[in-house]
């Protein structure tokens, strides 16, 4: 038995060539929105220029290396708000130099913040050869963790850790020679 010429339907009317087509129109699709996220959203992550900063890896060494030979350590204590710390600073540290603070967040490098260590003046600054600072930042971005990082300005030493931040708000920082934490360019 045959059907009739006229009981046919036209292509467009059946299902199967509307099924075969769905696959890939979705691929497509799919493929114009992953471009379009590529693009507008760059990767902080990778940089441009890491075969430089993998050439001042050594420097990077000889910074920790001399906070060593300094006998720098540093406790923070870091206020609830998350943009006030108190800095127990030890070591061979010349009061004259300006330090610095820097908050480095693993992937978000718009979360990065840099701030300057202001020395406590009372006559309780000096505690048992440690030298009190403050610092005001704006407040952290919640996060499991951060690098944190106090150096000088002439940029001779550096005092770093990786900060958990469910593990509380005292962190201490100490000279790391075995692992090296992420190093942002400077501006030129």
């Amino acid at each position: 038995m045959r059907k009739n010429d006229g009981d046919k339907r036209p292509w467009y009317k059946e299902p199967w060539p509307w099924l075969l087509a769905a696959g890939p129109v979705i691929v497509v699709i799919a493929g114009f929105i992953t471009l379009y996220i590529a693009i507008t959203r760059g990767d902080s992550v990778v940089k441009d220029d890491y075969y430089k900063d993998g050439k001042h890896f050594e420097l990077s060494t000889e910074r920790d290396s001399a906070a060593q030979q300094r006998g720098i350590h540093a406790q923070i204590l870091l206020n609830e708000a998350g943009d006030h710390a108190r800095i127990l600073l030890s070591g061979d540290v010349d009061p004259a130099v300006p330090l610095q603070l820097l908050w480095i967040h693993p992937t978000q490098e718009q979360w990065d913040q840099t701030a300057t260590l202001t020395p406590v003046t009372s006559a309780d600054n000096n505690q048992g050869g440690a030298q009190i600072y403050d610092a005001a930042f704006a407040p952290l971005q919640e996060s499991e963790h951060w690098y944190v990082r106090i150096e000088d300005a002439q940029q001779q030493w550096r005092v770093q850790s990786n900060w958990v931040t469910e593990e509380g708000r005292n962190i201490t920082l100490d000279a790391q020679r075995q692992q090296q934490l992420p190093q942002r360019p400077k501006a030129n």
